[in-house]
């Protein structure tokens, strides 16, 4: 679920790109034009142009201080009064250009997927016969989320790598074909079977029926092929240049105009798309497919039905998973070093294993009611033999993963997740401003200022017996310090009940621990607590957190940052939820919002 908005460069880039492919089909005797030269079919060519500044978020690089900055203007509702985010003036208007999507590499493999196995397998993530090799690379390590649109162009090097694979997947194709009843391949590759093919295959990988330009155009490359190559060469060659097509790599969302000259809304192929792309890294399923193509996607109360099918079954959902995973960023515990020597069972792989699994649990239990409160609050854990002693957990359990119930007050929610805890730590000790950093500015949406690392101060060397609460103390001492540490350290230090590796712990360096922490800006989560278990408590109740919660789920959802139209669209999905927690129902709201259906285009002369 990966995007990127074009500025007029790489447009200019992409045709060449679509040249290339047409040169590669000419240099074997075809003299036909390769479809693609007029990639923004509905729209001039600056309609895809324009980079992403016409979205103007709330907050520079992520959030914006929840109570800062202001209530709404007159004349606008919103549901979180303090949180300008939130306005909504019935003028608004989503924020996002008209922009193409290239896919990922797991949308890529499960595209092909989609060509042998059908539509409702490639859905489902079964796995398939043809194996597409490593064409993308990892998603930008620097972002929040993996699915931020500015983030997916294409490298010459990843250009490069899909050349190359190109010509395996086409004839791992033909032969998967080759061996199927149902196939003409398996007969007889004339002229109807790659007509058949062309048709069958275009709307697969390019999302929509093709043209008949489009059709023609590839006809006539075997057409103009067969003689010297033969007739399934000749397909092969038609089934590269498909592939590698812009229209192929890249999801459309430029839609089709709408009442306002600069607003279009997207049409009914290019919904099905973002929706089955974005909930199920596949095509559209045959059930979707069918749908757009008799235009039943272009209501929002359509669109909603359409949504809330695929989101039924969020749970079982990569994306999905990958959403949690990002947000709360406990899978960074893989990559945080320890002493084998002084924690020789830690095996942060297993707590990663351990926190995806208590998360399917959490989330079948609770999706449609409450959903947010149980990840803060929920009181089991889910470990194993390998994992048991970071839970302080002394009895054998066995290999299998178990749900068990956590000590009373000891351990409860996401906050108190050994994987969650690891990877908000150091080697050896503990990293309370991260901790708190981590709820000030992805639980309360509150901006902490970047500092210079040439102006942070070492802490003391307060000897042996010093607490990590005893070091922090010079931040508090030190004016230019305190503005930005008052925000984290507070969180972080109430979470000192639990160690490096996530033990529960009530002795620190020979002392009791000292966990009292405090809140502000949180609302009816305000005040003193102690301990992590109490602050999950805390931040379970306020309807700060859950206004933050939902921002974060539009910027991993939609691939961007809210922006100033965006409001009305955050409002109702927080509105939503709000009604019951159910966020199955806040992202139905949402993916049938103007934010999600209309895009920005430039006003035609």
């Amino acid at each position: 679920m990966a995007g990127h908005t074009l500025g007029v460069s790489e447009q200019q880039w992409i045709y060449r790109f679509a040249g290339m492919a047409a040169l590669f089909a000419g240099s074997l005797g075809c003299s036909a034009k390769l479809p693609g030269d007029d990639l923004p079919r509905k729209s001039q060519p600056e309609a895809a142009a324009g980079g992403s500044a016409a979205a103007k978020p709330t907050g520079t690089g992520g959030a914006t201080s929840s109570g800062v900055g202001g209530a709404p203007a007159p004349g606008t509702t919103s549901a979180l009064p303090n949180d300008p985010a939130f306005a909504c003036s019935s003028a608004a208007r989503g924020t996002v250009p008209a922009r193409i999507w290239r896919l990922t590499q797991t949308q890529l493999e499960r595209t092909v997927a989609a060509l042998v196995l059908g539509r409702d397998a490639a859905a489902k993530g079964d796995n398939s016969p043809v194996a597409v090799g490593s064409v993308f690379g990892a998603p930008n390590a620097s972002d929040r989320f993996s699915t931020n649109s500015d983030s997916y162009g294409m490298t010459d090097f990843e250009f490069t790598q899909l050349w190359n694979v190109s010509d395996s997947v086409a004839a791992s194709l033909l032969q998967a074909w080759g061996k199927d009843s149902q196939s003409c391949v398996s007969a007889s590759v004339d002229g109807a079977c790659v007509k058949s093919v062309i048709a069958s295959a275009g709307e697969i990988l390019f999302r929509r029926p093709l043209s008949t330009e489009e059709a023609t155009a590839y006809e006539s490359i075997s057409t103009n092929n067969a003689a010297a190559l033969g007739a399934t060469r000749a397909l092969k060659l038609v089934l590269r240049a498909m592939f590698m097509a812009p229209q192929s790599i890249f999801r459309a969302e430029l839609g089709e105009a709408a009442m306002e000259p600069t607003v279009s809304r997207l049409d009914s192929f290019e919904v099905a798309s973002a929706l089955a792309y974005t909930l199920t890294d596949a095509p559209p399923d045959a059930a979707l497919w069918e749908q757009a193509r008799a235009g039943k996607l272009t209501t929002p109360i359509e669109v909603a039905g359409a949504a809330s099918q695929l989101i039924s079954q969020l749970e079982t959902k990569p994306a999905y998973a990958r959403f949690i995973a990002e947000y709360f960023q406990f899978e960074k515990a893989a990559i945080v070093p320890k002493d084998a020597k002084e924690v020789p069972f830690h095996k942060p792989d297993a707590l990663i294993d351990d926190t995806r699994a208590w998360v399917r649990e959490v989330s079948t239990r609770s999706l449609g009611a409450g959903f947010l409160n149980q990840l803060l609050t929920f009181g089991q854990v889910v470990a194993n033999d390998v994992s048991r002693e970071n839970y302080g957990i002394s009895s054998v359990i066995g290999a299998k993963a178990t749900l068990l119930p956590a000590p009373a007050g000891e351990r409860a929610g996401m906050l108190t997740q050994p994987s969650f805890l690891t990877a908000y730590s150091a080697m050896a000790e503990t990293k309370p401003v991260q901790r708190g950093k981590f709820v000030a500015s992805s639980l309360l949406c509150q901006e902490v200022p970047p500092l210079p690392i040439d102006v942070v101060p070492p802490l003391p060397d307060l000897g042996a017996a010093a607490t990590m609460r005893d070091k922090l103390q010079v931040h508090s001492a030190r004016p230019d310090c305190a503005a930005c540490h008052t925000m984290m350290d507070p969180i972080g230090l109430g979470m000192e009940d639990f160690d490096h590796v996530g033990r529960f712990r009530t002795m620190e360096q020979g002392k009791p621990v000292n966990a009292s922490g405090e809140l502000k800006g949180t609302g009816m989560g305000d005040g003193t607590f102690n301990g992590a278990v109490q602050l999950g408590s805390r931040l379970a109740v306020s309807s700060v957190v859950e206004g933050c919660f939902v921002r974060h789920s539009f910027r991993y959802w939609m691939g961007h940052l809210e922006g100033e139209g965006d409001g009305c669209s955050l409002s109702a999905v927080l509105n939503k939820y709000q009604e019951g927690g159910d966020y199955r129902a806040a992202l139905v709201e949402l993916f049938s919002s103007k934010s999600f259906l209309e895009r920005i285009s430039p006003a035609q002369p």
